[in-house]
Formats: C-alpha cells, structure tokens, sequence
C-alpha cells in the first residue's frame, strides 16, 4: 500500500491534494444503507412496504374495534401497534422478530401461490423473496438495517415451522430439460413447418442462428435483442461482431466470428454460415454482393486470417430484424416477445410440452456443450 516510514501529517497532506476532505461526507457516510437499487428492485422493494402499512393500518383498526366492544367508545389501546408507532419512516428502530413474523402470516393469510394448484398455498421460496424485499426496503427507508441473525431467524421459520403447521409448502416449479433429441426435432420443425408466425424467411436464419449462439456460447438471450429500458442497448449490431477468414491446416479458410470457434459441422447448427447469410441478405460485407463473391475471397500470402470489413452503411444496423410478409424486411430490430412467441409455438409444434422458454436450453443443452468444450 505504500511506504511504511511516511508520517501522518504527509499522509494527510497526500490524501488533500487527491481530493480527500476530512469528514466532508460525515452526515451522507452516517447511514446504516446507502445503497442504489435498479426499477425493478425498487418496484419489488415498494410492494412489499406498501403491504407492511396496509397490514399496520389493519391491525390498529382491528385493536381499537376489538377494545371499543369489550371496554367502551373511550379505551384507549396500547400503542405498540398503532400507524404513528410503526409507519415507515426515517429513522423507525429495526422491528422485532415478533412483529416481522406476524407480519409475514398476514403476508400468507392474503396471498395466493401459483405453483401448488389445487391448495394454492404460497411456497417458502417466494415467501422468503418478499420478505427480503421487505428487509432492503425496510433498511432503504428508515436507514436501520433489520438484524442479519433475525433475517436469517425468519428464513428458517418460514422453512420449517410455517411448513410443518401447513401454512406455506417447500414446492418449486419443475425446471423441463431441454436435450439433443429436443433440440433436432426442434430444428427440422422449424425448417419445415408452415407458420404465419414466422413465415418470412428471414425469420427462418436469424431464429436458429439465435438458438445456436445461444447453445454454442451460454450467451444470455437479452444481448440479442433491444433494451426499451436502456436506450444504449439497441441489440446485436454488426459493430459488434468481427468476421475473419481463418487459414485451416488440411488448405482453404472458414469464416469465424467471436463466438464461433468451434463449428457445427451440420448446417442446421452452425451459427457462423446463418450469420453470413444475413450479412450477404443484408450486402453487409465490404465489396461483396453474393455468395459467390464471398467464396472467391483469398487470405494474402504470409497471413493466417483476414478481417472483413462492413459496409459503413451497416455499422449500426441490427442483425437481427423485425420481417414480416407485409412489410418485408425492415430496419427495426427483431423484439424478443416475437422470439419468445416463435419459439414457443415450434416447441410445442416439435412435441415440447414442457415450460417452453430458451432458459431450458440454458439449463441442459447449453451445459453439455460447455462440458463438451472443456473436455
């Protein structure tokens, strides 16, 4: 870290001239959370709190009725339970392992689980989400962090003792895999069958050429498609992707991109040859108009692979783009609920009745080709 014979003060004067300001910060650094939360976890963050003073608000009325009816009109109910004591707020002490549990019963009381169809009972899993949404939230607001051992009290009670009373049950939705015999019969569905999902056929490259990559690399599908959240995220663009002529020992050249260092030596797999027929679709590749064109390319003497270049014009294109039989091929790009849709319906067509989304493939397919790749 530096030299052990400096002294304080010429310490001190270093960290000033970097921008150091003795205790300039003290009242921000003071809270307990200081944290940045994106949308979604503020979202999941505020449900859970709005849930918390409904529930306080509820109690409260439930006591003074409760009091009214056995004592008179003018009892006065102890205030431990009352909106002013516990109304989030910053600065309210963490709440006790008492209270946070009878809040998670009404939590369960008034909630409804998706995954255990027939008694509808909500799962632990899910019960211990939002009652760690409530805890982030909960230390967001007041500045007071809920104890660690207390947090970790409530996930084993969930676990256990709400279990064992019957109250939430230990069930998670099964995860369907996704497998060679699934994915073959995926693909020849897909090449063969008539759809006016995906009719176009430019629908018919850029989809399996998404399915491989996403096979071959265990690339996470969202890098694919636009972010309507992220303005800067606008999908897989030819910026983003080198295409190179590679030397082979036995003579010749293949193509290669970043992802594909290993091809498929059947067509129906091979991502590189979809993502050169979009890209001569597109006349994407400086100085060539045609598979012909492209075949007749030669790598320089002296060299081991030549870089191809796009067409200025391309840069910022999508690769993958939004087709239709109306509009034909246009330039915007392809929206992942039109992938989630097609691929879907191929599934299902293909005999998949599992939960038909590509996270099956990550779950199965992909890991074999990466144990493959490491082998």
């Amino acid at each position: 870290m530096g030299r052990n014979d400096v002294s304080p003060a010429e310490l001190l004067e270093k960290a000033i001239a970097n921008g150091y300001k003795p205790g300039a910060h003290q009242e921000e650094d003071s809270k307990k959370d200081n944290t940045k939360y994106v949308k979604k976890t503020l979202r999941d963050q505020n449900i859970a709190l709005r849930r918390y003073e409904k529930w306080v608000v509820a109690v409260e009325k439930k006591q003074q009725d409760m009091a009214k009816a056995l004592f008179g009109d003018d009892t006065v109910v102890d205030g431990s339970y009352t909106k002013e004591a516990r109304s989030l707020r910053e600065g309210l002490p963490p709440l006790d392992l008492a209270t946070i549990k009878d809040f998670l019963r009404f939590i369960v009381a008034t909630s409804k689980g998706i995954i255990n169809d027939k008694q509808k009972k909500v799962t632990v899993d899910s019960l211990n989400t939002f009652a760690e949404w409530f805890f982030t939230g909960f230390a967001r607001l007041t500045g007071n962090r809920i104890d660690g051992e207390d947090r970790c009290a409530v996930y084993d009670w969930t676990r256990n003792t709400l279990t064992k009373d019957g109250l939430v049950v230990n069930k998670r939705k099964p995860k369907h895999l996704f497998g060679e015999k699934e994915l073959v019969r995926f693909t020849h569905t897909f090449s063969t069958v008539d759809d006016d999902h995906f009719i176009h056929p430019r629908n018919k490259v850029q989809i399996p050429f998404i399915i491989a990559v996403f096979y071959w690399t265990g690339a996470r599908i969202s890098a694919f498609f636009p972010d309507k959240k992220d303005d800067s995220k606008k999908g897989l663009q030819y910026r983003g992707i080198e295409l190179v002529l590679k030397r082979i020992p036995s003579g010749g050249w293949k193509p290669i991109y970043g992802a594909s260092t290993s091809q498929h030596g059947t067509l129906l797999y091979n991502d590189t040859q979809f993502l050169l027929s979009l890209a001569v679709a597109d006349k994407a590749i400086w100085g060539i108009d045609s598979l012909d064109d492209f075949w007749q390319l030669q790598i320089p003497d002296g060299e081991d692979e030549l870089l191809l270049r796009w067409q200025d014009s391309v840069i910022d294109l999508p690769i993958l783009r939004n087709a239709t039989m109306q509009q034909g091929v246009t330039d915007e790009p392809l929206l992942k609920r039109t992938f989630d849709r097609i691929v879907k319906s191929v599934l299902n067509l293909s005999g998949y009745f599992g939960n038909a989304t590509v996270h099956a493939i990550r779950r199965y397919l992909a890991k074999k080709v990466q144990d493959y790749e490491k082998s």
